[in-house]
């Protein structure tokens, strides 16, 4: 499991997203320290919402990798659950609105309707 998870993280490190991910596990470790699982779960969503904003990033592995490592080890530590662990960081892609695709398309509103041979 954590090696899933490190991968999720790693997929969307860029050299500053590595950077913010050492300040993550740094305060992942600090609620560890004092055994505070609401913090930890407070500092999993902040890193969850980070995470999808920095989805499709590329840069430093090696740094990220070792501060997925420490913030999923304190995470872990501080009573975080690996389940609610990978639930944040691993969020499906918002669907389009309904009609969005086809706004533009004129028909008698029977979406996938073939035309009659």
């Amino acid at each position: 499991m954590r090696a899933l998870i490190l991968a999720i993280l790693l997929a969307g490190c860029a050299k500053n997203a590595a950077t913010e991910l050492d300040a993550f596990a740094d305060r992942a470790c600090a609620c560890s320290a004092k055994h505070d699982t609401a913090c930890a779960k407070t500092v999993l969503a902040e890193l969850g919402a980070f995470f999808q904003s920095t989805k499709h990033a590329k840069g430093e592995e090696a740094k990220a990798a070792q501060a997925a490592r420490r913030a999923g080890d304190c995470l872990l530590a501080a009573g975080v659950t690996s389940s609610e662990l990978a639930a944040a960081l691993v969020k499906p892609e918002p669907e389009p609105a309904p009609g969005s695709a086809e706004s533009g398309s004129a028909g008698s509103g029977s979406a996938g309707s073939a035309p009659a041979p």
